[in-house]
């Protein structure tokens, strides 16, 4: 694609499903300030995905962590006038149709290899407990980054595989419809520390509270880690 057919240089999303933890800041909080202060791209567009939180929070609990994961984000050193930001569900109409669209061009057999979803199977979810929409979620990614005409994600390399789905539905999409959406690129950021959650199972996550250490979190829980550390290798 041309330089021109790009509209925003750097995209990139935060998850409003709870509390941050300490791996949500070593991971996303930091690359997401780092990036804004990069000269060689321009201004970054970060959105709240409030409907992605949908696939394992309420609605109601979504909603109430909008505000506050912002306001956190922007504490940790997100600079308001160096990115553009908005809230997911403000374009729920655009993301819902496009969602449709591309749904046609992928299969459910393509769906379920999806990393994220095999992930979530190995950890004891099965195809009876897993949502449709967990399922579904990787094909609106692709709308969120693709209605943008985003030219570069950042992503760890356990997301590397979402853009190049994203890549693969763009070039479809294309090539039925006309050259009308631009092919983002991955924005590599190599392996990230991946932080174990406290209860040794998998990596540290919202979606497991007792594994994971809140920014609002007591102090008195750092106490409390030489002895979960004991039971986990005993």
């Amino acid at each position: 694609m041309k330089e021109t057919d790009y509209k925003v240089d750097v995209f990139t999303g935060i998850r409003p499903s709870g509390g941050l933890t300490i791996a949500n800041v070593i991971g996303s909080v930091h690359t997401i300030v780092k990036l804004q202060s990069e000269e060689h791209i321009g201004r970054p567009m970060v959105f709240v995905a409030d409907l992605h939180a949908l696939t394992d929070a309420e609605p109601k609990d979504t909603q109430k962590y909008v505000i506050d994961v912002v306001k956190d984000y922007i504490a940790l050193g997100l600079n308001p006038s160096k990115n553009d930001i908005f809230v997911q569900s403000q374009i729920v109409e655009e993301i819902g149709e496009f969602n449709l669209y591309l749904s046609r061009l992928i299969s459910i057999a393509e769906l379920m290899r999806v990393p994220t979803l095999k992930e979530k199977i190995k950890k004891g979810m099965s195809e009876n407990t897993a949502n449709a929409l967990l399922a579904m979620y990787p094909i609106m990614m692709s709308a969120d980054i693709l209605l943008q005409k985003s030219k570069f994600v950042p992503v760890g390399e356990d997301q590397v595989a979402h853009v190049e789905m994203t890549r693969v539905l763009a070039t479809k999409f294309n090539k039925r419809y006309g050259e009308v959406l631009a092919v983002p690129r991955v924005l590599s950021l190599g392996n990230p520390a991946r932080i174990k959650s406290l209860d040794g199972n998998g990596k540290m996550s919202k979606s497991n509270p007792s594994g994971a250490i809140l920014l609002d979190d007591p102090i008195d829980i750092f106490r409390e880690l030489p002895k979960r550390e004991s039971i986990n290798q005993g």
